[in-house]
């Protein structure tokens, strides 16, 4: 991912910053700052949003709205094996990780993780990602 030419992706995936993403998005002023901007964007056409509340708080009125799920073993077996992670974290601390923040997000008063009453849930524990993004499109296009 580039910001102003600058490849930010080690930044953005590093521990210090998946350890604080949660902190972070608790803060009431960050996040009306930040669903005012995914808005914005969104009102710029066709597209799609990734995020734990695109459905439920940036864009309740979504025309198509696709919950991903997978277990927490799996998600930590995903991470672990990702390449573009600039440290290696042992599969154990991805694990205890990835639990704290899913507590966190799932329960946390504003903009909670959960999916909206109207969403697709998509369980992607046995899919590959080519299967997860065919099953994506064929969804999209019943939508349409």
């Amino acid at each position: 991912m580039t910001i102003d030419g600058y490849d930010v992706t080690a930044g953005i995936c590093s521990r210090e910053v998946e350890a604080e993403v949660s902190n972070v998005s608790q803060v009431a002023g960050v996040r009306k700052c930040l669903v005012a901007q995914q808005r914005t964007i969104a009102q710029e056409g066709r597209l799609v949003m990734a995020g734990r509340d695109i459905g439920t708080v940036v864009l309740p009125h979504a025309h198509l709205k696709v919950f991903l799920v997978a277990s927490v073993e799996k998600r930590a077996k995903r991470r672990y094996r990702e390449e573009r992670r600039p440290m290696k974290m042992a599969y154990e601390e991805i694990l205890a990780e990835l639990t704290r923040r899913d507590a966190i997000d799932s329960t946390r008063d504003l903009s909670p993780s959960i999916p909206a009453h109207d969403a697709c849930i998509l369980d992607t524990d046995g899919l590959t990602p080519q299967e997860v993004a065919d099953r994506m499109l064929a969804l999209a296009k019943e939508a349409s």
